[in-house]
């Protein structure tokens, strides 16, 4: 099943989520007029997949990957949307 998290950045890394989801297919867009980035839980405002402002991010995954180990950093208010497939659990 389809879902769609929408995170409101706070300007310093933080997790999409602190839930344990399985998503089988994931999505990031950048719902903000700036960048941002997205990672690990090592991610800056200079290491990390940038996302450019209104851009999309379709990961690239061979197994079901947890949510919670994705991390953004951007400036604060700025949206993440996160869409992702649980795999119909």
């Amino acid at each position: 099943m389809v879902h769609t998290l929408q995170v409101t950045l706070t300007g310093s890394a933080q997790k999409i989520t602190a839930n344990n989801i399985d998503a089988y297919a994931l999505t990031f867009q950048n719902n903000a007029a700036g960048a941002m980035r997205v990672g690990d839980s090592t991610v800056t405002t200079t290491k990390g997949y940038a996302l450019a402002a209104s851009s999309t991010w379709n990961v690239p995954l061979t197994k079901p990957t947890q949510l919670s180990s994705f991390y953004v950093i951007g400036t604060a208010t700025q949206l993440l949307d996160v869409t992702y497939d649980d795999g119909g659990l």
